[in-house]
């Protein structure tokens, strides 16, 4: 919401397929940023309700925010009624421009590449972040000032359904971990939170426990790299 606004966009967020639906149904939106994967309903099934709403709205452009790759999970995207698709981690200027060209909007700023920094950084991918913020110091100062309170919150929770042995919970969780640390840039996070949601997906319990070990090291180095960074502001 932050990376549309920064653009000139007037943006609302919801939390659910279904949310987005009755958003459509009840609001006034120019163009429809779409998750795949969420609870409820999904972003396929949302998607195919919009477009069997019997007004103009069933036209609305849907781009797919999606963490797949594959020119499968593309196809399925436009065929089931999409436009056009970003894949995640997003990236905001071409998350911009992809809004631009659908509403035909000429911005004579959006080419211009964002400065990153040239060196990266194995906990924290200064480079990605900058893509993301689009260079806003203020704002990531917020996003990383979110991701660690929220990261410490589903950690917990991870921890706590492990325990519990819940299974698809915890590839869920950690489906949501995932995709939060790779968009900040702490790759490592990323990297590990995705172990764990193959892992639950194969039932190796062996390794989600091996994993969260890992998993508890990098969160506090990263944290404590978050924070380096931070100071330096």
């Amino acid at each position: 919401m932050k990376i549309l606004s920064a653009a000139g966009y007037k943006s609302v967020a919801v939390a659910n397929g279904q949310e987005a639906v009755d958003a459509v149904i009840h609001g006034d939106f120019d163009v429809i940023l779409m998750d795949i994967q969420m609870p409820e309903v999904d972003g396929y099934k949302a998607t195919e309700q919009i477009r069997a709403l019997h007004d103009s709205k069933n036209n609305i452009p849907i781009i797919a925010l999606t963490a797949h790759a594959l020119i499968g999970d593309r196809e399925k995207c436009i065929k089931t009624g999409m436009t056009d698709y970003v894949s995640k981690p997003i990236i905001g200027q071409d998350l911009i421009k992809k809004i631009d060209d659908l509403l035909n909007i000429k911005n004579g700023n959006s080419s211009q590449p964002v400065k990153v920094p040239t060196t990266e950084n194995l906990l924290l991918d200064l480079n990605r972040l900058k893509k993301v913020s689009l260079g806003d110091i203020e704002f990531e100062k917020d996003l990383l000032g979110s991701y660690v309170i929220d990261l410490d919150l589903k950690f917990k929770s991870l921890n706590e359904l492990v325990d519990r042995k819940e299974l698809d919970k915890i590839i869920e969780l950690a489906h949501t971990i995932k995709g939060a640390s790779y968009s900040i840039g702490a790759a490592k996070i990323g990297d590990e939170a995705y172990g764990i949601e193959l892992s639950g997906k194969n039932n190796d319990w062996l390794n989600i426990i091996e994993r969260m070990e890992n998993l508890r090291t990098l969160v506090e180095s990263t944290k404590a790299e978050i924070k380096n960074y931070l100071e330096k502001k």
